[in-house]
């Protein structure tokens, strides 16, 4: 199901678009964890997932920028 959701992406937005978003895959592991397993996220976790979403922007915006 995730892969056929995820070729649909591929479709919609294209190869680099959608690829960048493979880096946010640890983050929803760590998430389900805290949510089903009552794990605990640390400082490390916070600041993991900030640069994720900084190079997952930055890597959108040059992409963007190269279509245009």
């Amino acid at each position: 199901m995730a892969y056929a959701w995820f070729a649909d992406g591929v479709d919609k937005i294209g190869a680099t678009a959608s690829a960048t978003y493979v880096y946010l895959v640890p983050f929803f592991g760590i998430l389900s964890g805290v949510l089903l397993l009552d794990e605990s996220i640390g400082l490390s976790f916070v600041i993991g997932f900030v640069l994720i979403l900084i190079g997952v922007k930055l890597s959108q915006q040059s992409s963007n920028e190269a279509v245009a």
